[in-house]
């Protein structure tokens, strides 16, 4: 059979003349074209390639190299750059040590990333927000903090990422009267026009405590996205105000916003909650137009909104309507048949996972058992399907 074209130029690897292989703009190019695609794997073996050679990328390719390593949680390869590169001149480059940081921290190694930190004679604002980012990340929250506290000693000007990762770590901790003094700087200096993260953030932290102010801040936005639009939808929500969750969505379908997945997957377990059939029914011909139906966390939750709205006949059609099912699908929709007291049914639909060699996890023989028991025959069945 043969391979489109489309699919081989992106299946086989990209490189260079045999004339040109020892050329370090050529791979270079590489590794750039690679990030454009996010193509991490290629960045690396394009790397691997480039090391049997002995050609090491230059200054501003190696932190792509790195960020990959990061997002592949590829330790060993990262650990290996880092000693390639420890007596060259690209280690004394704030670029290749911010992304050294930003790896180290990414991965969980965060007294490697202090030792590459306090090693620079020189920090600019964006290794401090990759320090600062990296222990927010992994819910560090007061020892990002106290960074920020030495950063601001070192009369280093905190910029917006500073802002977002200081907000977020406010919020984890429920330091209300630091998150208000972050809001009076960004206001101060302009951070929310300079970058609309900030008053998102911003929201969020909120929320922590008051989702009324954090209305008061959406409603400020003079621009807000998508990621605003949710928070705020999200918010009401959590706090149980579906009806003022439901207007705000209207509200997002009168004003013409672009909607994501996130969107609809909250509208749709609001509806839920709500008990309001028929906008979820809406919201799920949206998700059809829109192709959302395709993502399973959409579909689920559109199988759970039918259920809670007691309506299996329309959780059963959107079960079937769906071509590439995982095993939590299988999972919600053997649930949904509990709910309503079909224990045949959820039965014959566990049979299906097996005639369809579909590998049932944890959660599904967990929910069997529960339906054995309510069978007649329950303890003969659950011997002859379940594992022992």
């Amino acid at each position: 059979m043969e391979i489109p074209a489309c699919v081989a130029f992106q299946r086989l690897p990209l490189l260079p003349n045999k004339t040109q292989t020892k050329d370090p703009k050529h791979w270079n190019s590489i590794i750039k074209h690679h990030t454009k695609l996010k193509n991490d794997t290629g960045i690396l073996t394009t790397y691997t390639h480039m090391e049997s050679l002995g050609i090491c990328p230059d200054n501003s390719t190696l932190p792509l190299v790195l960020k990959a390593c990061a997002r592949l949680n590829a330790v060993e390869s990262g650990k290996k750059i880092h000693s390639h590169i420890q007596n060259t001149k690209l280690i004394e480059d704030v670029r290749v040590r911010t992304a050294l940081v930003d790896f180290y921290c990414k991965c969980g190694f965060f007294e490697e990333a202090l030792h590459v930190f306090g090693e620079m004679s020189e920090r600019d604002v964006v290794l401090w927000n990759a320090m600062i980012s990296g222990y927010v990340g992994r819910g560090h929250h007061e020892e990002a903090i106290g960074l920020f506290m030495k950063m601001g000693r070192e009369n280093l000007r905190p910029s917006s990422g500073t802002m977002v990762a200081l907000l977020l770590a406010c919020g984890e901790l429920l330091e209300l009267r630091m998150g208000k003094e972050v809001h009076g700087y960004c206001l101060r200096n302009g951070l929310f026009e300079a970058d609309p993260r900030v008053i998102t953030a911003l929201i969020g932290f909120y929320l922590r405590f008051d989702v009324r102010v954090s209305r008061l801040v959406f409603d400020m936005m003079d621009s807000r996205s998508i990621v605003s639009w949710n928070a705020m939808i999200r918010g009401y929500f959590d706090v149980g105000d579906c009806s003022e969750a439901l207007k705000l969505f209207m509200q997002m379908l009168v004003d013409g916003v672009t909607f994501d997945s996130v969107t609809m997957l909250v509208a749709i377990q609001v509806c839920a909650e709500f008990g309001s059939l028929k906008l979820g029914m809406q919201i799920h011909q949206m998700a059809i137009k829109l192709e959302f139906n395709n993502d399973l966390f959409v579909a689920n939750a559109l199988l759970r909104m039918y259920s809670e709205n007691g309506s299996l006949e329309f959780s059963r059609e959107l079960f079937e309507s769906i071509t590439t099912r995982d095993i939590a699908m299988w999972n919600s929709m053997i649930s949904v048949y509990i709910g309503f007291g079909c224990y045949e049914e959820a039965l014959s639909l566990f049979i299906r996972i097996r005639t369809e060699c579909i590998r049932e996890d944890e959660i599904t023989i967990a929910i069997m058992l529960s339906v054995c028991e309510q069978l007649a025959d329950g303890l003969r069945m659950g011997k002859a399907y379940m594992p022992m």
